[in-house]
């Protein structure tokens, strides 16, 4: 059963850069770091 926080398509292109850098995860080990910049990696 996949995790219930999937950092879905629409969360990922919506999420805008804070004063810091943030992580958004799915719950099972997969995340995505968004940069002060704007990046994501």
């Amino acid at each position: 059963m996949p995790p219930e926080d999937l950092p879905i398509d629409t969360k990922v292109r919506s999420v805008r850069p804070t004063d810091h850098d943030r992580k958004l995860s799915d719950g099972g080990g997969l995340f995505l770091l968004i940069k002060l910049t704007g990046g994501k990696l």
